[in-house]
């Protein structure tokens, strides 16, 4: 069949895991398809001089966490990819407190988008529903 399928990745989503890739790879290779990863890391925006230092220490700790994330889904998807023989591409980028558009917008390129969902998992349900109201294209949900 050949395409291209589109995996769509949160750090901060419980969703986002490596069963999750496994399972869009081995698809991707049953189709012969490549694969297109997005990772989404999060930014904090500054509070402004009312933040504690508690609080800002917080917010660089979840920052450095999820970057830390994001470059080990990287490699992951890079390793079973590898194993599997499958053509991918991974992109990071980063995710401000609006809403994230970017990920309906990109599966606008691909034949087939495939998240993870977990029970309770607002962040992702938020990225599925933009996936398939924002994208026009067929969306693979798996369970988390």
């Amino acid at each position: 069949m050949g395409g291209s399928l589109h995996l769509h990745l949160s750090t901060v989503s419980s969703g986002a895991n490596t069963a999750t890739i496994t399972r869009a790879v081995e698809l991707a290779q049953r189709l012969g398809a490549e694969i297109e990863a997005t990772i989404s890391v999060i930014d904090v925006a500054p509070m402004g001089h009312w933040s504690s230092p508690y609080f800002a220490g917080a917010i660089l700790e979840l920052e450095n966490d999820s970057r830390t994330r994001g470059e080990a889904f990287a490699k992951v998807v890079a390793d079973i990819c590898a194993a599997h023989g499958v053509e991918h591409h991974v992109t990071s980028y980063v995710v401000d407190q609006v809403a994230d558009r970017r990920p309906g917008r990109t599966a606008r390129t691909h034949d087939l988008s495939i998240v993870g969902l977990a029970e309770g998992d607002g962040d992702a349900r938020r990225t599925v529903e933009d996936l398939v109201f924002g994208s026009g294209r067929p969306v693979l949900v798996l369970p988390a």
